[in-house]
């Protein structure tokens, strides 16, 4: 953590703020009862708009704790997009499999059932309380994500991580501030995304 993002930390710690999330790369999700804030490197708030917080409020994690869990949650995401990616993409120039089925007589009918459905994340939980989750989205629309998210205390919020590093947030109820989201995902979540969500 730099010097400029941890004298603003404890700036905002003197105004009743509470430390709910620190990144490796030195971005802290930050809330009191009336907002919730994204400090970048620089000490200052993001481009992520405020949401607004529900009235429980969230346990405050030290901030070593909260750096070692989220860079354990950040390697487990790694190792599972890598292991999806081997498993399931093709390896090149191997021929696949022919679909036409070929006559065989000495071999007995095949009893294999065909495959079940895919499961909507590829590492992770995704968040049904207000604990903060890090996950891998296999990929689709918001509304898919929310249908299997089943937030049991109240709606849930999302965030990504554009190209350049910026944190961006989506809220099915607060549409006004999901330009940023539309704009990354037109046409929903690619495969393999990774994101960070809770329940509020």
């Amino acid at each position: 953590m730099d010097d400029i993002l941890r004298a603003a930390l404890e700036s905002y710690d003197a105004d009743g703020y509470e430390l709910v999330l620190l990144t490796p790369d030195s971005y802290a999700v930050i809330r009191n009862m009336h907002e919730t804030l994204v400090l970048g490197p620089a000490g200052r708030p993001t481009t992520m708009p405020a949401l607004h917080p529900r009235d429980q409020r969230l346990l405050l994690l030290p901030p070593r704790r909260a750096l070692l869990a989220v860079a354990l949650l950040i390697a487990a995401v790694l190792v599972g997009t890598v292991l999806a990616r081997v498993r399931w993409l093709p390896e090149p120039g191997v021929p696949t499999a022919s679909t036409t089925p070929t006559a065989s007589p000495t071999a007995p009918p095949s009893s294999a059932s065909p495959a079940g459905p895919v499961p909507p994340v590829l590492s992770g939980a995704l968040p049904t309380d207000e604990r903060v989750r890090m996950f891998v989205f296999t990929g689709g629309t918001m509304a898919e994500l929310v249908a299997v998210t089943r937030c049991e205390t109240g709606m849930p919020v999302y965030w990504a991580t554009t190209d350049d590093g910026q944190f961006i947030a989506y809220s099915p109820r607060d549409q006004p501030y999901n330009p940023l989201w539309h704009r990354e995902f037109p046409e929903g979540t690619r495969p393999a995304t990774a994101l960070i969500g809770t329940c509020r």
